[in-house]
């Protein structure tokens, strides 16, 4: 089957092959920590394969080789002679771990854990794209300003707080010149092998590549809201017990603000600026909720707490400028199975470019 807006002569199984090939690389094999420690309760650390650390409390870092060519006979021109940047939109990617390629991960994480190797094919595919690489900072700016960004901005998050956004996204991201944003969950930050220590979270917000936003302390679960529903985003609702009942309006409130207030007492006390912008966890911003005027006021209070609030769309699409005005920010969701053309594609769909073209080589 030829798949759709490409040239007869690109298979569906040469397509493939390419699209493997972006994706299946190798992968070559200072802060106050008491205090961070005092601006919250303890997390009790999960059980894990003990990590090596320096004395510093910070794990080494992994460099990924860049993509190699494409197939024999198959290439993919320069795309950004190729495609045409919208000049107003802004593609926003979220993603949540890396790991080395191959690498196994627990069952509920694995969807979203791209390997090395891809998010390296990702990476260099948007460069050659023409697209380049933008700021929280320089976002907020826009935001507020009503200035546009450049054409072919690119803003690259992370979710959670996870160990491979040090490991290896920082320096597939220094290697091509990119910089992100890592929104961490911080009871999770120093919990367990899984999750960045905060001295590797200062290390990043200090290496001029990361800026650091928040996505709660520890309302990034779900909660029965009803007796019959399903679970939901603690963050938008209110707790229901088989025996209590529903928590009560003030009470869910009281959670919600001292969760806000110690998510960013942390990150005060580890030395890193205050975040400008929030990721909703599972990107539940409205619904569902048990409480609509509760769910209203989480979105009041993080809006008159950072300029910038974040979700996820089904189906992704790219940010446009009144997106920027109203401060919620639509991003495209990449998980594990998708390979840098796979990316593309979905790139095409979120109205961030408006064509590419793919050649079949001279043989």
């Amino acid at each position: 089957m030829v798949e759709p807006a490409r040239p007869a002569a690109l298979t569906r199984r040469h397509f493939l092959t390419l699209a493997a090939a972006a994706a299946a690389l190798p992968v070559v094999a200072g802060c106050d920590v008491a205090k961070i420690a005092a601006a919250a309760p303890a997390r009790a650390a999960a059980p894990g394969p003990a990590p090596t650390f320096t004395a510093d409390g910070i794990r080494p870092q992994v460099d990924t080789p860049a993509p190699s060519a494409s197939p024999a006979g198959y290439q993919v021109p320069p795309l950004g002679e190729a495609a045409a940047l919208r000049p107003d939109s802004l593609l926003v990617l979220s993603y949540h771990n890396i790991c080395a390629d191959g690498g196994a991960q627990p069952a509920d994480h694995d969807h979203y854990t791209v390997s090395a190797g891809a998010f390296a094919g990702h990476v260099d595919l948007l460069r050659r794209a023409g697209f380049h690489s933008v700021s929280l900072s320089e976002v907020g700016r826009a935001a507020r300003s009503g200035r546009p960004l450049p054409p072919g901005s690119v803003l690259i998050t992370f979710d959670d707080g996870d160990a491979g956004q040090w490991i290896y996204a920082d320096r597939i991201l220094a290697a091509a010149g990119f910089t992100a944003a890592a929104f961490v969950i911080t009871s999770h930050l120093g919990a367990d092998p899984a999750h960045l220590t905060w001295p590797e979270t200062v290390a990043m917000a200090r290496n001029g590549r990361w800026e650091i936003g928040a996505h709660t302390h520890d309302h990034h679960h779900f909660v029965r809201t009803s007796g019959s529903t399903d679970p939901a985003s603690v963050l938008i609702n209110r707790i229901w017990d088989p025996v209590t009942g529903l928590q009560t309006t003030g009470a869910a409130r009281a959670a919600f603000e001292a969760d806000l207030q110690t998510s960013l007492a942390m990150v005060s006390a580890a030395g890193i600026a205050r975040p400008q912008a929030f990721a909703y966890p599972f990107s539940q911003s409205t619904s569902p909720t048990n409480d609509p005027a509760f769910a209203t006021h989480v979105r009041q209070r993080l809006s008159a707490t950072f300029p910038l609030l974040f979700t996820n769309t089904s189906p992704g699409r790219a940010a446009q400028p009144q997106d920027l005005r109203s401060g919620m920010v639509p991003r495209l969701e990449v998980h594990r199975d998708m390979s840098a053309l796979d990316l593309y594609d979905q790139i095409r769909a979120a109205d961030a470019i408006s064509g590419i073209r793919i050649f079949q080589a001279t043989r």
